[in-house]
């Protein structure tokens, strides 16, 4: 496995290559369909020097999506029949890879508090780069089209693209393929003032993540290990200053994320919008990992019946809704709670 973090001199060497080859695949065809070839080939090579073997996960997802999608459009009778089996498909194979060992693990620890042992149902699996965004990319894109509030693509580069950008992959943001496809659909030349703006967006992200996260991450990391031997002063302003380093981690890969994109001539859906300097709880959680908070609100808690319901149902849509937000950011009791 090759690290091509967004940090590394490897992710920026990357970068310039892809940038090269891009463009004169547009020079070469005048138009997109090479160009989103050779985006689509980049993204795969970029995925493949994590491990290649991920690349057929994210290809099995992509063609659940495309051909799931295609069979609703032309389907009049069990719709929500081809629902249920790409929802099948994709949550399972997020569940296998992501929350797999963590249930095994749970039940071994319970059946073990009575004697029992229960070593088989565990599973060592690595969990896959990306795989909660481009999952979450592919559901939207079939939800809505079961909806019939967005068109099945018949472009199968251009949606693979969609979902493989591979800006995208490492930590989103979930930008959805009704966003996305539509550029892919139109060519793209270089553009000079998006691309300034796109290298200003990425050093931001980079200073963010390396000057003041990863710095601070330092302190905090050594309050963690010695927790037993500081004030309460001292725990008041390591938990302030670890809200700062999540805040510039996240939203620094964000930046980095959107900014490379912007370089490729293309937009990414903005991620956060000063989070820290809301008014209130649903002012933050509107500015904080937006694209996560509206994929929630849009595909489970508005579709639970949102407020619109009684009072009891409405509390009840919004602890499944967080409940599955916890979840979504790391398998562990800790997030359940």
């Amino acid at each position: 496995m090759t690290a091509m973090l967004f940090t590394s001199y490897k992710y920026a060497l990357f970068v310039a290559v892809a940038f090269g080859v891009y463009y004169l695949a547009g020079r070469m065809s005048r138009g997109r369909r090479l160009q989103n070839l050779a985006l689509l080939a980049l993204s795969y090579l970029f995925y493949a020097l994590w491990d290649w073997r991920w690349c057929l996960l994210l290809a099995a997802v992509t063609a659940s999506g495309y051909l799931g999608a295609a069979l609703l459009e032309r389907a009049e009778t069990r719709r929500r029949l081809i629902l249920v089996g790409v929802l099948l498909i994709d949550l399972g194979a997020l569940g296998a890879f992501k929350y797999f060992g963590f249930f095994a693990d749970s039940f071994a620890t319970l059946l073990g508090t009575v004697g029992l042992h229960a070593d088989w149902v565990t599973l060592n699996l690595v969990l896959p780069v990306g795989i909660s965004y481009y999952v979450f990319q592919n559901l939207s894109y079939v939800i809505d089209v079961y909806r019939r509030e967005l068109p099945a693509t018949r472009g199968v580069v251009e949606y693979a693209v969609a979902l493989g950008f591979f800006p995208q992959l490492l930590a989103g943001p979930i930008t959805r393929p009704r966003d996305l496809l539509p550029q892919l659909f139109e060519g793209r030349a270089f553009d000079d003032t998006r691309a300034r703006d796109g290298l200003r967006q990425v050093l931001w992200g980079l200073s963010k993540k390396m000057l003041i996260a990863d710095n601070i991450g330092v302190q905090v990391d050594y309050a963690w290990n010695n927790i037993a031997r500081l004030d309460g002063v001292s725990l008041l302003t390591v938990a302030v200053l670890y809200s700062i380093q999540i805040y510039c981690d996240f939203s620094g890969y964000a930046d980095i994320a959107i900014g490379t994109a912007k370089l490729f001539n293309l937009r990414l859906s903005k991620n956060f919008e000063y989070p820290y300097f809301s008014v209130s709880v649903r002012m933050f959680w509107r500015r904080w990992h937006i694209t996560l908070a509206n994929w929630m609100r849009d595909y489970v808690y508005i579709s639970l019946g949102g407020s619109r319901v009684a009072p009891w149902r409405h509390a009840f849509n919004l602890l499944v809704t967080f409940l599955l937000v916890g979840l979504w950011h790391g398998a562990s009791w800790a997030f359940v709670v």
